[in-house]
């Protein structure tokens, strides 16, 4: 019980600490923040912080590791769930994630936003590139066996997950609102179209 106790006073002060964080990029901006701005907004004190985290750079970088990993793990959802070949699975894939993204809309306009650090929309492609590549590619052999192995694979899964993350972030500023299904469907389009045009060309 006590154990249980001490997990959740962690799990609370972990939690302020971001919410400060991500407050505070949007009201400041990520290069004028300190240490000390953060544990005066999450009224917790230096040595509590520091318990926790290097730096505000590793509480940035482990609260987007754990922000993209949920994400992650709802696409591992989907997985469980099929067993088709084909790209059938790409389009259920990219909704998904855009639900993802739609359901913490303002943590992530504030992360991909001007003032933010850069260095999530790295862990963003590094974390859905690796999925993709590892999770998707490696058990639907047709693309790598019609357009040059392993390498071409890898270059496939970067290019749509940048594709994926641009996108979205676009998506995210729009002007007017674009809905879940449409955003979805010009991602699905595209990248279904191109992928069936290069096949094709290596029949």
């Amino acid at each position: 019980m006590k154990g249980e106790k001490s997990d959740l006073r962690i799990e609370r002060t972990r939690t302020s600490l971001w919410a400060a964080l991500l407050a505070l990029i949007e009201e400041r901006g990520y290069d004028e923040l300190s240490v000390q701005d953060i544990a005066e907004r999450a009224k917790v004190n230096r040595t509590t912080f520091y318990r926790h985290y290097e730096d505000k750079d590793d509480l940035f970088r482990q609260g987007c590791v754990d922000l993209c990993d949920s994400i992650i793990a709802e696409m591992r959802l989907i997985s469980k769930l099929e067993l088709d070949t084909d790209l059938t699975w790409l389009p259920r894939y990219v909704r998904r994630m855009f639900e993802c993204i739609d359901s913490d809309r303002d943590v992530f306009s504030v992360l991909c936003g001007p003032r933010s650090n850069p260095e999530f929309l790295r862990i963003m492609e590094d974390k859905v590139s690796a999925f993709m590549m590892n999770e998707r590619l490696n058990s639907w052999s047709l693309l790598s066996s019609r357009v040059g192995g392993q390498d071409m694979a890898e270059l496939f899964a970067w290019s749509v997950t940048s594709l994926l993350i641009g996108l979205s972030m676009r998506w995210l500023r729009a002007p007017t609102p674009v809905s879940i299904e449409r955003v979805s469907e010009i991602y699905s389009t595209i990248v279904v179209g191109g992928i069936a045009e290069l096949l094709r060309k290596n029949l």
